[in-house]
């Protein structure tokens, strides 16, 4: 997958500023790769963009696996939001542990309006257990193509692996 550079436009800030702020700039989205680590900044950037993702669209969580903060703030919004679209994971690079995951929007969710202030992100827990840290999973890929590449290209998403 390439991109002209044209065609692509960089929008720096924090997510809960630059992107409520680029709001009007945008109608839908086909593919979505967020890469927050924290759960305030994952939680700001889902809350602003899964609802404009179009229809089996694919937003991809760049650390899913990696930061524990990212994990929840995902799980807590899939969760609130009643997604039950099954998660794959991926690999950036052959025999890593597996850091990125991805899932194909099936239903709709109410888009914010530029004015509406983010919901609050729900009460973390002081204390994490065991339970609440990062998941790790190794695999070899199937075949070098059949693997989300580092570039977020989503070519053989069929071919990974689903939680």
């Amino acid at each position: 997958m390439g991109f002209f550079e044209p065609d692509i436009q960089y929008i720096e800030g924090y997510f809960n500023e630059s992107l409520v702020e680029a709001l009007p700039l945008f109608t839908a989205f086909s593919v979505v790769r967020l890469d927050g680590n924290t759960y305030e900044s994952t939680w700001d950037a889902i809350n602003i963009v899964y609802p404009l993702l179009s229809i089996n669209g694919y937003i991809i969580i760049d650390d899913y696996t990696d930061w524990i903060g990212c994990k929840e703030a995902i799980d807590d919004y899939r969760t609130i939001h009643s997604i039950d679209d099954p998660i794959r994971f991926v690999q950036y690079q052959p025999g890593e542990y597996i850091r990125g995951a991805y899932w194909k929007k099936t239903r709709n969710i109410t888009p914010p309006t530029q004015n509406e202030p983010l919901p609050p992100p729900p009460p973390q827990p002081q204390n994490r257990t065991l339970a609440s840290l990062p998941l790790r999973i190794c695999c070899q890929p199937e075949a070098e193509d059949s693997k989300m590449g580092s570039t977020g290209d989503a070519t053989g998403l069929a071919g990974d692996q689903e939680t």
